[in-house]
């Protein structure tokens, strides 16, 4: 059974499921930090062959410099560029989504209704494509485990394509409401050509 489109639910339609779940993943993979885990290990870890000596004078090092052999070894990458881009990618998922609900809670009626429906679709389409780049530009900046990244911009990339479609399918809709209008407008025109008459 069908669904009137205008009584449709948000939850049924795939490019909403499908953005829901790129925010899903991508914010699991910002959690951890780009797929850059920082995890304390034990000295020993990183050290398998040390010899007891050696260990020894390394701790004698790590002492004298009030740090503990149980560190946490850091990414490579400055923090404040790990935490501006992880705030960057937040923000456009943010504006991905809330452009879809924005769009789908309009139901024209009018061509200004139709048009405003239009400018939160395109908005959401340019937030994808701001998401794929930026991702990218990351990939280049910190190395990335293609296994998991690559899956992220397929699902970008299927996202952009599913808006496209739901943008295309509301020209039939916009096409019927100027029909509409045109047909008013040219009934006020022959009644008031009548009156002059």
């Amino acid at each position: 059974m069908s669904v009137v489109s205008n009584l449709r639910d948000l939850s049924k339609m795939e490019f909403y499921k499908n953005a829901l779940r790129v925010r899903h993943d991508i914010t699991l993979w910002l959690m951890r930090d780009f797929g850059e885990k920082k995890n304390p290990k034990d000295l020993k870890h990183t050290l398998k062959d040390a010899t007891e000596a050696e260990e020894k004078v390394i701790n004698e090092m790590f002492e004298a410099h009030n740090q503990s052999t149980k560190k946490e070894f850091v990414a490579e990458y400055p923090a404040w560029f790990m935490e501006d881009e992880k705030e960057r990618l937040m923000e456009m998922m943010w504006r991905m989504i809330g452009s879809i609900i924005a769009a789908n809670s309009i139901y024209p009626e009018h061509i200004a209704e139709a048009d405003l429906r239009r400018c939160k679709q395109d908005e959401a389409i340019t937030a994808v494509q701001q998401l794929y780049s930026e991702l990218d530009y990351i990939s280049r900046i910190v190395p990335q485990n293609i296994n998991y990244f690559e899956p992220l911009l397929n699902a970008l990339d299927k996202e952009e394509h599913l808006l496209k479609g739901w943008r295309q399918s509301d020209n039939r809709r916009r096409e019927d409401i100027v029909n509409k209008f045109a047909e008013k407008l040219s009934k006020i025109v022959y009644k008031k050509l009548q009156a002059a008459a």
